[in-house]
Parts: structure tokens; C-alpha cells; sequence
């Protein structure tokens, strides 16, 4: 561990990382084999599957993102995906805290259908938002949900 900063050792090891072996994996990690397969979460592949046909059609598309440190993060990186694939027809959506409140908002998304959004993908949020899902999708908007909380029982 001597061979990194003093700051970095206190960060890793309020992480818990106390020993070089352990630090090398955190700090440079194998993707192959150190990462959870993303495709055993519950509708990866047909998530990927609609986000491509999307693509595909040009069709416009919403990243609805958390205004927290998982959404904006989460968001950044959906940004720059379309960004390095040269994709245009999207937009990033951070509702304002304080006057729209936590989660999807029909009152937010209106505009959406207005605007012919085809789909959205939540980034941190949604879980909860069975109305309003199901809403979207009643006006003709597809939606992926992505997020780490649980649904409400």
C-alpha cells in the first residue's frame, strides 16, 4: 500500500481495502471477469434491443435522470454513449428539485409527447412510477426503467 498517496490509502481503506492485492482490483479492475454480467438483470437484452431499434428509426429519445449523485453520473455516461455513436436525437432531462419533486412528473413528460419522444429511459428513478409508466405508454412513449431501488410491495 506504500506505493500509493497517503489520500488514497485513507480512501481505500474507509472502503475497507487494506492490502495491495486488494487496492490493484479496485483501482484497475478486469471488466471481464471482476463486473456483474449486466445482461442478467431482469429485460437487459430487450432493453438493448429497444434502445438500438430507436437508434435505428432516429427516433427521439429522453434520458430522465435523478437530480442525485447516481442519476446526473448515470445520465453523463448515457450522454456520452450517444455522443461517441454519433446520435443526436436525444435529450438529457434533470427535473428542478424544488419545484418538480422526486421521480417522473406527468406534468414534466407532457411536454415530452408534445416534442414526439418515442422513448424515455429513467436513469435512478421509476421503480415506484406504475402510473405514470403506464401513462407514458398509453401516450405512445416507450419506457426503460433504470434503477437501484426497490419497488414499492
Amino acid at each position: 500500500m506504500q506505493k500509493y498517496s497517503e489520500l488514497l490509502r485513507i480512501l481505500l481503506e474507509k472502503r475497507g481495502i487494506t492490502d495491495s492485492k486488494d487496492a490493484e482490483i479496485f483501482l484497475n479492475p478486469d471488466y471481464e471477469s471482476d463486473f456483474h454480467d449486466p445482461f442478467l438483470m431482469r429485460d437487459m437484452e430487450k432493453a438493448c434491443v429497444r434502445i438500438f431499434e430507436a437508434i435505428e428509426a432516429e427516433e427521439k429519445i429522453v434520458i430522465y435522470a435523478d437530480y442525485d449523485s447516481d442519476g446526473i453520473p448515470g445520465a453523463v455516461i448515457l450522454d456520452d454513449l450517444f455522443k461517441k455513436i454519433n446520435y443526436e436525437n436525444y435529450k438529457v432531462y434533470i427535473p428542478q428539485r424544488n419545484s418538480e419533486g422526486y421521480g417522473l412528473n406527468l406534468l414534466s413528460v407532457k411536454q415530452f409527447v408534445e416534442d414526439g419522444v418515442k422513448l424515455l429511459i429513467t436513469v435512478d428513478l421509476g421503480i415506484t412510477a406504475v402510473a405514470e409508466v403506464a401513462q407514458l405508454e398509453v401516450d405512445g412513449i416507450d419506457v426503460i426503467i433504470t434503477d437501484h431501488h426497490l419497488p414499492k410491495e
